[in-house]
Order: structure tokens, then sequence, then C-alpha cells
């Protein structure tokens, strides 16, 4: 999956009977607008010697969206982005973003299952520098049949990040399981909505080009978090998500290395009225 507040009126828990049919819908070409946040905490370990990163984005983000046939088309452009960036030593910077303007399109089934999603530009989309601006929390999968609280579902999730196609950077693939669960109805500024939990395992395996090097990766990772789903609107309102993931960065031959590496990973994604 891909991985992106409102101050909401007072919510109420409802004791809501019945099941609900939860799916996507097209909101048409007037733009709604996201605010999206996310933190990612990289930690390497070279010659026993730790070594941590740490990156914080603000975004703020308007989505469009079409119907053709029984297939939805959102593009979600990036509209204004503040990134900071704080290197080892505890200097912080703030790094200029080349995502402004740019568009990602997905496409996808009511349900949420994704069929496809890049970037409207073609250049950018080959760039390795692409792979590391995923927008995400917008889309999960939805339950196939209508669904009371209580229910449960799964989704079997693939993801490549790096530049895949290529042929120059190499890409690395995640695979892994989500399990979802309806909590609870909540009234949110008068809009029903679903409150879906998710948690899930993944793996990683794969390799890339670094400097000149070869480089092969794998790893392991979990993700957790929840959204709300407007159940007549068809759109997410709000979303946080956390994920954690070990893997191992190799080089091979005579000066073959191994770098242990961590990445933790926080982002929260409000609708903006």
């Amino acid at each position: 999956m891909k991985f992106v507040g409102v101050v909401f009126s007072a919510a109420f828990l409802m004791a809501v009977g019945g099941a609900h049919k939860l799916e996507y819908k097209s909101t048409g070409p007037t733009p709604v607008h996201y605010r999206y946040h996310s933190s990612m905490e990289t930690v390497q370990t070279v010659n026993g010697q730790k070594i941590k990163v740490t990156l914080v984005s603000s975004q703020t983000l308007s989505m469009t969206s079409a119907k053709a046939d029984s297939v939805l088309v959102f593009s979600v452009t990036v509209d204004t982005a503040e990134n900071k960036i704080t290197l080892p030593g505890g200097k912080t910077e703030k790094v200029p973003s080349i995502t402004i303007g740019k568009v990602v399109r997905t496409r996808l089934l009511p349900n949420g299952e994704e069929l496809s999603s890049e970037w409207a530009d073609t250049q950018f989309a080959k760039s390795s520098a692409a792979s590391l601006n995923n927008i995400g929390g917008f889309f999960f999968r939805l339950p196939s049949t209508s669904a009371d609280v209580g229910a449960t579902w799964t989704e079997d999730k693939s993801d490549t990040t790096g530049a895949p196609g290529t042929g120059e950077d190499g890409s690395i693939v995640i695979a892994g399981k989500i399990h979802y669960k309806l909590t609870e109805m909540e009234d949110v500024g008068g809009v029903s909505c679903a409150r879906i939990e998710f948690t899930g395992k993944y793996t990683m395996t794969g390799s890339l080009i670094i400097q000149a090097n070869y480089v092969s990766a794998e790893g392991t990772g979990t993700i957790t978090g929840s959204f709300l789903f407007d159940c007549a609107g068809g759109k997410v309102m709000k979303s946080v998500g956390a994920s954690t993931q070990n893997f191992t960065m190799s080089t091979a031959g005579e000066n073959g290395m191994s770098i242990p590496m961590s990445q933790k990973i926080k982002y929260d994604v409000s609708l903006v009225k």
C-alpha cells in the first residue's frame, strides 16, 4: 500500500444496527482537499555505529475523480509541501519539494481494489525520487458485501518501490496481507462514518543500484492504523497509520558488506472542509 489535520466536531458513538454497503464513489471534477503529515525515521548501523536520519513532511493535496464504466480514476495533486530532514548530530534542514504540482493518478474498483497508481509526469515517474514520495492513506480495500459492526476481511497486498521497468535503479517488491475490521459507526460533523482498523505484515525483497554498486535487500515489516469512511459520500474522511520495517542491505564481492537498517513511518491524512 502506498504510504501521507482536520478539526472534527465531537464524534458521538452510534448504536446503529444493520449492514452498510461501503464503496468508493466519484466526487467529480470539483476538488476535495486534504492535509497530509508524515514522518520517517531511518536508522542504519555501519561499523557498529548507529546513524539516524528523520524526514518530516507536511503537504496539502487536492483530489478530483471520474468514473469510466466500473473503474474510478482519482487524481491527487500536491498543492503545497514542506519537508524537514534531521541529520546525524541533530542538525535540521529544509528540503526543497520536487512534487509540488505533480499529479498521482490511481485507478481502482469501487471496493478499493487498486488497478494502477502512477505519477502523471512520466519523466518524474521514472526517477528514483518519485519512489520516495508515495502518497497514500486514501484508498483501502473495502468488504465485498454489505458489512455490519464486527465484520472482518483481508487483502493480499503487493507494491514496488524504486524505479521498476527502467533497468537502471532496480526495485524492491513488498508483499503481505492486511486484516481489516469494522469496529464501530461514528457521526462526524453530521456525516455517518465507518471506523475501520487494520493490521498487517509484509516482506521485502529485491535489489537497487546505489552509487554504481549493486545492493540486495531483504526484510520484514508490520503496519497498523485506522480510517474513517464516509458511507454516503464514498470517500476517506481521515486515516492514520504507522509501519515498522527491519531489513538488511548487502553488497557482494571482495569488499562486500552488510548494513542492517530499520525504519519507522507514521502518517496522518485528514479531509479539509
